[in-house]
């Protein structure tokens, strides 16, 4: 299941995976300004061991990225997520603030020398924080930095008890994955890894013991149904008000951002294999 989440599928990835504009490249634009400068003055690089040091931080987290994205690219280990290697990043971290130690010492002799460390570390951060959202969290302050809400747990304890056991359930996990994946190709032998992650809602810790088809964000089926007669149930990852949006005359159960669309007389929907 994790495996067909957790697979490198693009070379775009290695680009996507960490900030590298502010947390590699605009850290070393100082540096590389007084290495430049220093050989057209023809001046011995002063520091060369912090240089080193510096280069091989540069080398080791790109190095070890690419062994990560080849490593789940090749599909040797489904490892492309950064939870498995996290460790990059405070090793990026260390590399900015050894480039701001580099210059600090190179201009020690200046009175710019302190500020101009100060105004680097302070636009790094700044980017980084407009860049991943931060201050925009912390403009609206306070709030949960992620809210969910979504209770899985009682919508799935309310269609054990009010579905027949015959009844359908289609499941649109909210999953960005199901955009691409969910096609009747899908459906065919041999996929049983991503059925089972894009029903892990109700195939995780919630067990919900019913036919399961995942369907997407037009809650349709990508197959026909084998038995068309049973009950259908539309369990999906939406708030009700927006789910009355994408459903018409049809009663819904709402637990949080969750919501249960309940069948009333509807005709067969047709869109053959189930994942359990």
């Amino acid at each position: 299941m994790w495996g067909s989440f957790a697979t490198a599928t693009h070379w775009q990835q290695i680009w996507n995976i960490w900030d590298w504009s502010y947390l590699l490249i605009i850290p070393s634009i100082p540096l590389l300004t007084i290495l430049i400068i220093g050989k057209f003055q023809r001046s011995k690089i002063k520091d060369r061991s912090i240089v080193h040091g510096l280069g091989f931080i540069v080398a080791l987290t790109i190095l070890t990225t690419l062994l990560y994205w080849c490593l789940s690219s090749l599909e040797i280990v489904p490892v492309w997520h950064r939870r498995y290697f996290i460790a990059v990043l405070p090793i990026l971290a260390c590399f900015g603030g050894g480039c701001l130690g580099y210059v600090q010492l190179r201009l020690a002799d200046t009175r710019t020398s302190a500020v101009g460390c100060v105004v680097l570390a302070a636009s790094i951060i700044i980017f980084l924080g407009v860049h991943q959202g931060t201050l925009e969290k912390l403009r609206h302050y306070p709030v949960a930095l992620v809210k969910r809400g979504e209770d899985w747990r009682n919508a799935i304890e309310w269609l054990e008890q009010e579905s027949s056991p015959e009844s359908v359930i289609l499941l649109d996990s909210g999953l960005i994955e199901g955009r691409s994946w969910i096609t009747p190709k899908l459906f065919e032998n041999g996929n049983d890894a991503k059925l089972g992650y894009l029903s892990f809602p109700v195939r995780g810790p919630y067990w919900l013991n019913r036919d399961v088809m995942p369907v997407g964000r037009m809650l349709q089926p990508a197959i026909p149904l084998p038995n068309a007669k049973n009950s259908i149930y539309i369990l999906t990852r939406d708030a009700p008000a927006r789910t009355k949006q994408r459903v018409a005359n049809r009663e819904i159960m709402g637990f949080g951002g969750v919501s249960v669309v309940i069948p009333e007389h509807q005709e067969p929907i047709y869109t053959s294999n189930f994942s359990k």
